[in-house]
């Protein structure tokens, strides 16, 4: 499957909505703002939210698109920025009718060339909840850096929980 990845637009609003939601099974798990009753609204909310972000250069979320079809198959993120550090968090997701097709992968090496190359982040951390084993697949498969378990590194479900850390800098991809 071929994808980019793309900032928010405008008139994603519907589309992304559809992505969310025929997904809901899969990411609500994982993700609380991912719910049975996630609305338009919401989905409205979370692209000006984007499209604000990325104008101030506090994050970067983009969609992730079918280069064919253009249909949204999930979103990947550069947030949490500490631009004196160079630093940024990835957060990552697909669409449950794309898992294991390397669709987050193949976006996430697009998203990790920008970050690099253009924003000029020298830092990338991945941090997932260890019993999310899809996610920590996607770290595996883009070969980042396990550095260990952080205690209490995710607020989730009410309860602080212990992630799992990785990282990638720019000699990861190929950038010097």
């Amino acid at each position: 499957m071929n994808v980019k990845i793309r900032p928010f637009k405008n008139n994603d609003s519907e589309a992304f909505f559809s992505s969310v939601t025929e997904s809901v099974e899969h990411l609500g798990t994982w993700l609380p703002w991912c719910h049975k009753d996630y609305s338009i609204e919401e989905a409205q909310e979370w692209v000006r939210y984007s499209i604000e972000q990325w104008q101030s250069g506090a994050e970067y979320n983009f969609v992730i698109e079918d280069l064919d079809s253009q249909k949204i198959l999930g979103s990947v993120a550069i947030n949490q920025m500490v631009p004196m550090h160079r630093c940024g968090n990835l957060g990552y997701w697909v669409n449950q009718s794309v898992l294991g097709q390397g669709v987050c992968v193949k976006a996430i090496k697009q998203l990790l060339h920008y970050a690099f190359a253009d924003l000029g982040l020298q830092r990338i951390e991945i941090h997932v909840l260890e019993e999310n084993y899809a996610s920590n697949r996607v770290a595996e498969k883009l070969n980042a850096t396990f550095e260990g378990v952080q205690r209490h590194k995710l607020f989730f479900k009410d309860r602080p929980y212990s992630a799992k850390c990785y990282s990638l800098i720019p000699a990861d991809i190929g950038i010097e």
